[in-house]
């Protein structure tokens, strides 16, 4: 919740993770008013020739978007984990379950079906470091598992004694309706079968809750993505997010400064612009042609005032091909050695602290 000119409104906070078996994963969130389609268009389009498989809950804009962009969306697979949890729903609202026998749970229909999604999970946990072996065995033993499970989804969906506003019922429309997102994982050994990765992210956000309910403006909640954004880069590196906050606001201004000589202008007229420049070209396809001309021709000209001004403003020993932001990564070296560094010191000031305290050892 936020406040727009002095009324309670509802806002979103999007959380874009790489995918779950990346090495060095990286995590940001965005807020926006809406959970409209074209929220994922601005902020994947300024990413030029970008590629990439999705893995998402059920919400209609990602087909959307996989369906207007498919030179975007390489594929798009769904969460196992959403459909088990309408099937445990389904499970829970039986009576005197708990009493069974396991004979007689094998004969309920959504414990039958938590089966077969436990065992796609036992079969792709150990195997979460090798992707060719974990696509061969999602061929090999994964596709039949899933053929019973779509086709007890299937026998389930055509009988005529079915509720459809049960919890069962639920859960079979839902399945039906994802079956060819969930059955995409088969055929691509980097869509996991969960996004259990990001949906954890956001844990984050709801212990925040606790101690805040809204945000002043959409200006803060914007602000409050940032600020969720550089701790969860820093939490999946690993990285002290006390550190990473203190190293970034030291460093990243001479970062953009050194980016914008390379690019080939002045360091304030490049913060201005930086975020804009990018941010909008997800937005001109929506323009029309004649402003689309338009803006094409203004992106040209400010292209050559930019090589222009780099023979002037440009330092020799930086070549253009690297960024001076990545070095700002958790992952580098060189952030990798400011923390060791930073932990030195702070278990430094922790020790002096503790040692003139009367009555308590240093730590």
């Amino acid at each position: 919740t936020y406040l727009c000119d002095g009324e309670k409104k509802t806002g979103y906070y999007w959380v874009i993770r790489s995918g779950a078996y990346e090495q060095q994963p990286l995590a940001m969130m965005v807020f926006a008013s809406s959970r409209a389609e074209y929220v994922l268009e601005m902020i994947f389009g300024w990413m030029a020739d970008v590629h990439f498989a999705m893995d998402t809950d059920g919400h209609t804009a990602y087909a959307n978007l996989r369906d207007t962009h498919p030179e975007m969306v390489d594929a798009h697979g769904t969460c196992w984990s959403h459909a088990r949890s309408k099937i445990v729903k389904a499970l829970n609202v039986i009576p005197n379950k708990e009493a069974m026998t396991e004979e007689e749970l094998m004969e309920l229909h959504p414990y039958q079906l938590l089966l077969f999604i436990a065992m796609l999970f036992a079969i792709d946990m150990p195997l979460k470091d090798d992707p060719q072996k974990r696509l061969a065995a999602r061929n090999e033993k994964s596709r039949p598992i899933v053929k019973d499970f779509f086709d007890l989804i299937h026998l389930l969906d055509s009988d005529p004694l079915l509720e459809r506003g049960s919890k069962l019922g639920e859960a079979v429309t839902y399945c039906v309706n994802q079956e060819d997102e969930l059955c995409t994982f088969l055929d691509h050994a980097d869509i996991p079968l969960s996004n259990n990765a990001s949906e954890q992210l956001m844990i984050w956000l709801a212990m925040g809750r606790c101690g805040w309910k809204m945000s002043s403006s959409p200006g803060g909640a914007m602000d409050n993505a940032m600020c969720y954004s550089i701790c969860y880069l820093a939490k999946l590196a690993g990285i002290d997010p006390e550190f990473y906050f203190q190293f970034l606001l030291s460093q990243l201004p001479d970062a953009l400064r050194e980016l914008g000589m390379q690019r080939g202008c002045e360091y304030d007229t490049f913060l201005d612009t930086f975020v804009q420049d990018h941010m909008r070209k997800g937005a001109d396809k929506d323009l029309p042609p004649a402003e689309r001309k338009r803006l094409k021709e203004d992106a040209e000209d400010k292209e050559k005032a930019r090589e222009r001004m780099k023979k002037k403003f440009r330092k020799e020993n930086v070549p253009d091909d690297l960024s001076p932001l990545d070095r700002l990564l958790p992952y580098s070296p060189e952030v990798r050695e400011q923390e060791r560094l930073f932990k030195e010191r702070k278990l430094r000031r922790i020790t002096e602290t503790n040692s003139g305290i009367p009555g308590r050892a240093p730590d």
